[in-house]
């Protein structure tokens, strides 16, 4: 059986490639229907995140080819079905009409629960830290 760790660290994996290639409501689904997502300005619940998604798809995504987000080794602190994660990030792809490298740095604050054996995100933060 996996380890929490592992399940967190799994979670957090499975957001970057998701968030590049699949639609709002399947990245949504990695969230808690209760949860909020703080990009941008604070969305809550289900439908607020799936329509900030559809937002960001709109805003940024289709803007960019081969966006790739990678995450760093993060900082997990697990507290029986609760736990934290502090997880630095890149993004990379070619965005604009001259196809320009576009490269993100941030960091992804979370905060995490275990309801029926699962791990979702119950909030998300995601701080831009510099871009060019």
């Amino acid at each position: 059986m996996t380890d929490n760790n592992d399940q967190i660290t799994g979670l957090l994996a499975r957001y970057c490639h998701i968030v590049d290639n699949e639609p709002a409501e399947i990245i949504a689904d990695l969230f808690w229907d209760d949860a909020t997502l703080d990009l941008g300005g604070l969305h809550e619940g289900r439908e607020a995140i799936v329509q900030a998604y559809v937002d960001w798809i709109a805003r940024r995504r289709v803007k960019t080819d081969q966006l790739r987000h990678m995450i760093f080794q993060p900082a997990i602190e697990i507290d029986g079905k609760r736990a934290t994660a502090r997880t630095y990030f890149n993004a990379d792809g070619f965005a604009g009409p001259d196809k320009a490298l576009l490269l993100v740095r941030g960091i992804y604050r979370d905060e995490l629960e275990k309801r029926d054996g699962e791990w979702r995100f119950a909030r998300r933060e995601i701080a831009v830290l510099s871009a060019s």
